[in-house]
């Protein structure tokens, strides 16, 4: 979930879409992208606190990296 989430806020084409006579504001895909690195950020924290099971370092990593992309998204669009 969190992977999707995370895609639908770096994807151009998950991003909301009015038509052609009426554009979207960037506000308004901003806040899209902000709800969507949010819910990314929220699941991998429910991740972080499973229990440990025999892949725990193949899954740790990647849910460290993930945690370290949203974190970088945030900074980066001034956010955290």
């Amino acid at each position: 979930m969190a992977s999707l989430a995370w895609m639908d806020a770096c994807d151009p084409t998950a991003w909301p879409a009015k038509g052609e006579a009426e554009a979207v504001s960037t506000e308004e895909v901003d806040e899209f992208r902000r709800e969507k690195a949010d819910e990314c950020q929220l699941y991998l924290d429910n991740v972080s606190k499973w229990e440990a099971f025999v892949l725990d370092a193949r899954f740790g990593i990647r849910v460290r990296v993930g945690m370290e992309s949203v974190s970088w998204l945030k900074k980066k669009k001034t956010w955290a």
